[in-house]
């Protein structure tokens, strides 16, 4: 057994202890939460930075999205169990680095082959799209689909809407520049890596409808938002015996992530 098989078994015994002490409640929820998503993180980056296990795994976009999805809710079920302000603040910062983290995998890993970081891949940059709507008019001019075009430029424009979600969510001044800059640093973050990473080449088009695509969701959705953040700040008056039961319940697709990495680790002699 090599050291991959160890660490993911020594994984799933962890993570099969505290559950079991979770529910006879001699192991706090602070640990549990801790221990799983350190289990969750390590199995992930197995998955996705290893070159044989990435395809092996199949690890899709809308597979690593519904991961995500679920963590979110592993971590709100936390807030709802925790009620309290400190928690809550946390939880939001947790939720933006847990979209980063997928934004990036979306973006730079999943589905690409030749990931490499060089600094000397920014002389790429010129072979990029520097000319405002070049791509998308040429997009449209080519001989895909239709719905195809319209799908991919739409996926462009909605984007970056969960971050501006979030942004909203923790911004306290309700401050729109603010956001909107984070918004933007964040797309031109994305498109330089690509560059660099050699998983992308730049695209102005690309940045034109991502932060098109967030300053309508921001001008459109925000008093909306606003009026429901409580949201993400209340514990709808679940008893303590509620609470538990949907922490355990919202961890078990990461926990089915885990043991899937685990078994099929074995089963392929990783």
């Amino acid at each position: 057994m090599n050291n991959y098989k160890i660490y993911l078994l020594i994984i799933f015994l962890i993570i099969l202890i505290f559950t079991i002490n979770l529910i006879l409640k001699k192991i706090n929820i602070k640990s549990y939460l801790k221990y799983l998503l350190i289990s969750f993180f390590i199995s992930y980056f197995f998955v996705l930075f290893n070159p044989r296990t990435k395809f092996l795994f199949n690890m899709t976009y809308l597979k690593a999205i519904i991961l995500f999805i679920s963590l979110f809710f592993f971590l709100f079920s936390y807030g709802i169990y925790k009620n309290n302000l400190k928690t809550y603040n946390k939880n939001i910062i947790c939720y933006i680095i847990f979209y980063l983290i997928l934004l990036f995998s979306i973006t730079m890993v999943i589905k690409r082959v030749d990931m490499s970081f060089k600094l000397s891949n920014i002389k790429y940059l010129k072979g990029g799209n520097l000319i405002p709507f070049k791509s998308i008019k040429n997009y449209l001019k080519s001989n895909v689909l239709t719905r195809t075009k319209y799908l991919n430029i739409l996926g462009n424009l909605v984007m970056l809407t969960p971050l501006s979600f979030l942004l909203i969510i923790k911004d306290k001044k309700k401050n729109i520049f603010k956001e909107i800059s984070i918004i933007f640093l964040t797309v031109i973050g994305v498109e330089l890596m690509q560059v660099l990473t050699n998983t992308g080449s730049f695209d102005i088009d690309d940045i034109i409808l991502n932060i098109v695509g967030s300053i309508i969701f921001i001008l459109v959705f925000k008093n909306l938002i606003l009026k429901i953040k409580n949201i993400f700040y209340q514990d709808f008056n679940l008893n303590d015996k509620k609470k538990l039961s949907l922490i355990i319940i919202t961890s078990i697709i990461p926990i089915l992530f885990i043991i899937e990495v685990i078994i099929k680790s074995i089963k392929w002699g990783f």
